[in-house]
């Protein structure tokens, strides 16, 4: 794995993301290109374009919390890019990181 797509929105979500995503591209060697979404949700494409012109090998993102029956395991967001992408993603609970967030906000950097 040499490239890892991560979109960004700039949320707290996002920014978990990324540091997520930084922790297996350390582990990796792999290089971390950044694409800047202004939504998630409309970012699909955008982030798809974008890694296939740059040849990426994964795509990672944080699945949304949404309360609905068919996006309870994954957000819109998530299920969209999953099912249309031609390479793996990488999806990170953001329920689980709950415990990393809090010492995000203890520490100044989210």
């Amino acid at each position: 794995m040499k490239t890892i797509i991560v979109p960004l929105d700039f949320s707290n979500e996002s920014l978990l993301g990324l540091d997520q995503s930084m922790m297996l591209a350390q582990k990796t060697g792999a290089n971390i290109l950044m694409v800047h979404v202004l939504e998630l949700k409309a970012g699909t494409d955008i982030t798809l374009d974008y890694a296939a012109s740059v040849n990426a090998d994964l795509i990672s993102i944080m699945t949304e919390q949404e309360m609905s029956v068919s996006n309870l395991l994954l957000g819109t967001y998530a299920h969209q890019m999953i099912n249309k992408a031609c390479i793996p993603v990488l999806s990170f609970p953001n329920y689980h990181l709950g415990i990393l967030e809090e010492d995000f906000r203890t520490s100044g950097v989210v």
